[in-house]
C-alpha cells in the first residue's frame, strides 16, 4: 500500500507490485491501482517479460489471490492464478502461515523502494509516477551496489538469465472478465464509471473485458462496444456511434 493518488477529480488506493530475481537481486516494480487476482497476474507477465525469461518457482506468503484457503499441508489454490501459472510453467511455493520473512529477498526490495524511491516524493500524476519509477529500477536500483551480494543487480543476472524459462509463444489471457447487466439506459458499471452500450442490449446481461487500456462488452462472441477505460469516478463514458 502507498497512500492514494488523485487521478482528475478521483482519489485512487495506490499499490506497488514488486517481484526480485533470488540469486541477482534484479528487481522489477509497478504501481496498481488494484489488488485484484486479474492486475496481480498482469503484472506478474510485464514482470516476466522485464526479465526476458521466467523463473522455474516462485515464492508468496499465503495471499488470497494465490490461496483460497490452507490447512495445515492441505492447500487450495485459487484455479485462475493456477491457469496463469500453468500457462507460464513456474511452480507457485508458499511460507509457512505467519513466516513473511521467508520470502526476505522481496520484503527487502519494498523497503528499499520505500525508502529510495517514495519517501518525499512529492505527489506526481498516474503517468509521471510511473516512468519515474522505470527510470529509477533502471538507474538506480538495479545498478546499485547492493548491500547483500556485494554486486549489482544487472551484472549477477547477465549469469542468471540463462537458468530463466523461455516466455511462452502467446501472451496468457490476464484481463478482467465480469458479467455486467446493462441498465434500462443502455449503461453498465464498471469499476466506478459507466459505459455504454446500444440501446438494443438494455436489460441484458453482457460480458465484460477489461484490459489496463480499454474496456469491451460483449454479447456473446459478438463485441458490441469498445471504450478507453478511465480510472476516476462516477463518469458517463459514451459511444456515440
Amino acid at each position: 500500500h502507498c497512500g492514494a493518488i488523485q487521478i482528475g477529480s478521483a482519489w485512487r488506493k495506490l499499490s506497488l507490485f514488486v517481484m526480485v530475481l533470488s540469486w541477482s537481486r534484479l528487481m522489477y516494480a509497478e504501481f496498481c491501482l488494484s489488488q485484484c487476482l486479474e492486475d496481480f497476474v498482469a503484472a506478474h507477465w510485464r514482470a516476466f517479460s522485464f526479465f526476458g525469461g521466467i523463473p522455474k518457482k516462485c515464492l508468496y506468503d499465503n495471499l488470497r489471490s494465490v490461496v483460497l484457503a490452507r490447512y495445515g499441508a492441505d492447500i487450495r489454490f485459487n484455479p485462475r492464478f493456477m491457469e496463469f501459472a500453468g500457462a507460464c510453467l513456474f511452480e507457485p511455493r508458499l511460507c509457512r502461515p505467519a513466516h513473511g520473512n521467508e520470502k526476505g529477498k522481496v520484503e527487502s526490495g519494498i523497503k528499499y523502494a520505500r525508502s529510495s524511491f517514495l519517501d518525499g516524493r512529492p505527489t506526481a500524476s498516474w503517468t509521471q509516477i510511473q516512468m519515474d519509477l522505470s527510470a529509477w529500477l533502471s538507474g538506480t536500483a538495479n545498478v546499485r551496489m547492493h548491500g547483500t551480494t556485494r554486486a549489482r543487480p544487472i551484472d549477477r543476472f547477465e549469469l542468471e538469465k540463462s537458468c530463466l524459462q523461455a516466455l511462452p509463444d502467446h501472451e496468457p489471457d490476464t484481463d478482467i472478465l465480469r458479467a455486467v447487466k446493462a441498465t434500462s439506459q443502455g449503461l453498465i458499471k464498471f469499476d466506478g464509471n459507466q459505459y455504454s452500450v446500444p440501446s438494443g442490449f438494455s436489460g441484458q446481461v453482457l460480458t465484460l473485458r477489461a484490459q489496463r487500456t480499454d474496456v469491451q462488452l460483449l454479447s456473446g462472441v459478438k463485441r458490441l462496444a469498445s471504450h478507453t477505460r478511465s480510472f476516476e469516478r462516477g463518469l458517463v463514458i459514451e459511444n456515440p456511434a
